[in-house]
């Protein structure tokens, strides 16, 4: 029977599974490991579980500063030294802010999408196309079948230890080993390029470019004078960790933006487009704009948005004015075609109250509907079978 030295305690045992546990790394001798299972076990009793025990000082390892060892400055691990984690909050809080994501543009129903691959055009859906939150739709560009055959065709290279390999970025020699590697399966050896000192500080050395400066004086934009950072409000977007305002600066700006959106605001204001004076009510909040409206009435904007939903498949680059037109010609053709009343309720319209009704599948305009028949439609979502069952529940109470 073969047998094996222990690394750690060097003593022989047979080399069988009672006495060494199984590897998945290790190909030589029967894919075991390389210590007994008795020195496993004593390893495994010396992990111990800390307690929080607060007093001291700690330098943080990002941000190197010195703080209080307690809950106020260092959350708290089981698997520390003293119960307490290595990195002040202050640097956890900031590298966990959340960054600003992707919009992405609305999906209709029934929209497909071409893959990149094999050039089919399939539904853009879970079904068929994986998530990415990179793209402008939210989905990758390979359908599922071409990235499973990727996967499956893509060389995945197991660790082979031994020898010496130089580091990529220090240039220094190295044993090819997990100690001095850490694993990377695209690799044809199976290790990293570089050596994990290098990796170690490169990670540090990213993330305290960016971490926030707790100590010292700032300039305010408006009052344009240099004042204490504590007289700052908390922004987790900028580098610093600090607005750009200072308190009292926003303070006085928040009220001003508060009575230039106030709605019983007085006034008249002249629409880009239609170009006529109307009250300042007709114009919908904006808080880009000095006055707190924006440019084009609402009248106006709801022919633009007739235009952006249901008359999209004109690509060609147009103005807004005959975006506008063209809307308008769109909407007075389903006026004389319907004698200005609804199509199921035939009530006549009344200070423009219409609504362009579409189908939900392909896309196309069915007609103008008043609100109510316009919403009705909606819940029962266009489906007959429901609304002729909705009537003949109807009939049936009439019947009693």
């Amino acid at each position: 029977m073969e047998t094996r030295k222990c690394l750690k305690c060097k003593e022989e045992y047979p080399l069988t599974k009672e006495f060494f546990y199984f590897s998945v790394r290790s190909k030589r001798n029967g894919a075991l490991q390389i210590q007994c299972k008795f020195c496993k076990k004593k390893y495994a009793k010396r992990k111990q579980k800390y307690k929080p025990i607060s007093g001291g000082i700690r330098n943080c390892s990002l941000c190197k500063k010195e703080y209080p060892l307690t809950s106020k400055f260092f959350h708290k691990s089981n698997r520390n030294y003293k119960g307490f984690r290595i990195q002040c909050k202050f640097c956890i809080n900031y590298l966990k802010s959340k960054k600003p994501k992707l919009k992405h543009l609305p999906i209709r129903s029934g929209e497909t999408k071409q893959c990149f691959k094999c050039k089919k055009e399939l539904p853009l859906t879970t079904e068929y196309f994986h998530k990415n939150v990179g793209m402008i739709k939210g989905f990758s560009c390979y359908c599922k079948q071409c990235n499973n055959i990727d996967n499956k065709n893509r060389p995945s290279y197991k660790p082979q230890p031994g020898g010496v390999r130089i580091c990529s970025k220090c240039k220094k020699e190295y044993l090819l080993t997990s100690e001095f590697f850490d694993l990377q399966p695209k690799d044809k050896r199976g290790f990293r390029s570089q050596c994990k000192i290098c990796q170690h500080d490169y990670y540090i050395q990213k993330r305290t470019e960016y971490l926030p400066q707790m100590i010292g004086t700032k300039k305010c934009i408006t009052c344009i004078k240099t004042k204490n950072i504590t007289e700052f409000h908390n922004n987790k977007n900028n580098i610093d960790g600090k607005g750009n305002q200072c308190i009292p600066c926003h303070q006085h700006y928040q009220k001003y933006i508060k009575q230039r959106n106030d709605p019983k605001m007085t006034g008249t204001k002249k629409c880009i487009h239609c170009q006529k004076i109307k009250n300042i009510t007709l114009f919908s909040v904006s808080k880009g704009n000095k006055d707190g409206r924006k440019g084009e009435c609402k009248k106006c904007q709801t022919y633009l948005n007739i235009y952006r939903t249901h008359m999209h498949h004109n690509k060609n680059k147009r103005s807004s004015e005959k975006k506008i037109t063209l809307a308008k010609q769109m909407v007075q053709k389903y006026i004389n075609e319907q004698n200005n009343k609804c199509d199921i309720c035939k009530i006549p319209f009344e200070n423009d109250n219409w609504c362009v009704d579409h189908c939900h599948d392909k896309g196309h305009v069915r007609g103008l509907l008043c609100e109510l028949c316009n919403r009705g439609i909606g819940h029962f979502k266009d489906n007959i079978t429901k609304l002729e069952n909705a009537i003949k529940y109807l009939k049936n109470d009439l019947s009693i």
